[in-house]
């Protein structure tokens, strides 16, 4: 049983690696540059410039708003310079939400009603 489990899990996290790239390309807004994405089990942090402060938050909504990312908490930001511009220098951590999980939100969900 210890094996099968162990398969199973495995089987159920290969595609978690797709699922967070493919969101971080639709989310990330204009202006927002990844500098690294590391993931620790289902925990991402994430470093990076931006071209204003607003547009950090932007990304944030974006995270709560996604169906494989939640909880985004804003480490640290600073102003910075790269290439002569002034930047936002940022870091946060956000959590990818697994599969089943969110098909368990989707259908507890009312029908019409959104996050």
């Amino acid at each position: 049983m210890a094996r099968k489990d162990a398969v199973e899990k495995l089987q159920s996290d290969r595609s978690d690696v797709v699922h967070l790239m493919d969101q971080m390309l639709r989310i990330l807004p204009d202006g927002v540059y990844l500098k690294t994405l590391r993931q620790t089990g289902n925990k991402i942090n994430l470093s990076g410039y931006a071209q204003s402060n607003a547009r950090i938050s932007t990304l944030m909504r974006a995270i709560e708003d996604s169906p494989w990312l939640d909880s985004p908490s804003l480490v640290e930001i600073h102003a910075s310079s790269a290439n002569g511009a002034r930047v936002s220098e940022f870091t946060m951590a956000f959590n990818l939400t697994k599969q089943q999980d969110v098909a368990k939100t989707a259908s507890a969900k009312p029908a019409g009603i959104k996050n």
